[in-house]
């Protein structure tokens, strides 16, 4: 017998290993780290190969299409749901206004125990929060020109005040008519300072709702910009133009007034990150299925009817601690001034002595859903591309194997 350092030759049967000597070890394994399972970020011998599996989950081990298996990293972001205003308790973290109106309107706002004893403010059986100007109550013109006696109406503002987050809005019906304003939108205290959204407005029987944001100065409206939307003024500094703001109208003639109602209403959408404000419309029709679900992914819906960007405006600089809002005003410094432009009878006055005058002024919400973002790192096992037969390299260390432990 001829010894060696690494084997021993007998007679008749050739070399054979002595597999538990350090080199063998090494070897051995190098073929199972390099053959028998693929090492994600590890290249042992630095020639950036990947060895199929000897026990692959699909393909054949003998040289047939082999599907390995990658390890990957991605960052996925998530919206949760935070907060649900819905049903019987809707307006239970809401606050009624019951001051004078900001905007010169001819309206007397409610506080809550006088709106529902009045039956301006109630929950349907079916569970929608309805909101109304009053309809029935005669009045004079002596009365609302002095202002001694104007037409009821609701103000409401949540509780909670909200930074950024994705707000989806069912609405039923909303207020139309001539002489009304009506708003679904959010701001506070801290006006203008904080800045204003305005999601849901217009005024009278328009056919198209009109997105806009009131701020201080330098914050700029970008057009043409990512959004479907019509841009009006760009300019935001509520000092322009006596507080006109930057603002789209919804290319939509059913995005707004009686069409809108017609057609039971819809979702309005607002995501509002450190990026842009962004607002979406979606007839009942055509709501995306994520949002009927409660898993809402704006990314999948098509561009936005309204987007007030962040290279125009820093949005972390000009919004900040919004309540949202819902209120009924009428007449004002928008339905006011417009009135005749708008082809409506008589003057803005008149219109409000009339409680016929408003048998559509009613906004009838099914829900408020709010979202939280979240972004979360996920590592998963995603099938890669096809690899037919194995790697040249796998092909090598078999080989290296077959002599060592068989000759």
């Amino acid at each position: 017998m001829f010894m060696t350092r690494h084997g021993e030759f007998r007679r008749g049967l050739g070399w054979r290993c002595q597999i538990f000597t350090p080199i063998m070890l090494c070897l051995l394994t190098l073929i199972i780290c390099q053959v028998v399972r693929p090492v994600d970020g590890l290249d042992l011998f630095g020639f950036n190969v990947r060895m199929p599996s000897l026990f692959p989950r699909t393909g054949n081990v003998l040289g047939g299409t082999v599907q390995s298996l990658e390890k990957r990293a991605a960052n996925k972001t998530l919206w949760i749901l935070a907060k649900t205003y819905q049903g019987q308790t809707f307006f239970d973290e809401w606050d009624f206004y019951s001051g004078p109106d900001y905007t010169h309107g001819l309206v007397d706002y409610l506080n809550k125990t006088e709106a529902i004893a009045s039956g301006l403010a109630y929950i349907t059986e079916d569970g929608r929060a309805n909101m109304h100007v009053d309809s029935v109550t005669p009045l004079t013109l002596d009365e609302i020109n002095s202002q001694t006696k104007l037409r009821p109406s609701i103000r409401i503002s949540t509780q909670a005040k909200y930074n950024q987050g994705l707000f989806i809005l069912d609405v039923a019906q909303a207020p139309y008519g001539c002489g009304t304003w009506p708003a679904y939108w959010s701001t506070n205290e801290n006006w203008p300072n904080d800045g204003e959204i305005d999601i849901i407005e217009n005024v009278h029987s328009s056919v198209s709702n009109q997105v806009s944001w009131h701020t201080t100065a330098n914050c700029t409206l970008i057009s043409p910009g990512n959004y479907t939307g019509t841009a009006g003024s760009t300019t935001c500094d509520h000092n322009y133009m006596s507080n006109t703001g930057c603002g789209i109208v919804d290319q939509s003639i059913a995005s707004f007034g009686p069409t809108f109602n017609a057609k039971g209403g819809g979702v309005y959408a607002m995501k509002w990150d450190s990026n842009s404000i962004d607002v979406w419309f979606f007839y009942r029709s055509a709501i995306p299925d994520d949002i009927l679900t409660g898993l809402p992914s704006p990314g999948t819906w098509p561009l936005p009817s309204a987007s007030l960007s962040g290279l125009g405006c820093p949005i972390d600089t000009y919004f900040r601690n919004h309540m949202l809002i819902f209120d009924m005003t009428l007449c004002g410094d928008w339905a006011g001034t417009s009135y005749e432009a708008a082809g409506c009878p008589g003057t803005c006055a008149e219109r409000v002595a009339d409680p016929s005058s408003f048998v559509n002024a009613t906004w009838s919400i099914n829900s408020i859903k709010i979202y939280n973002q979240t972004v979360i790192n996920t590592a998963y096992l995603d099938a890669g591309t096809g690899r037919t037969g194995y790697s040249f390299w796998a092909a090598v260390f078999a080989l290296i194997a077959a002599l060592l432990l068989f000759l």
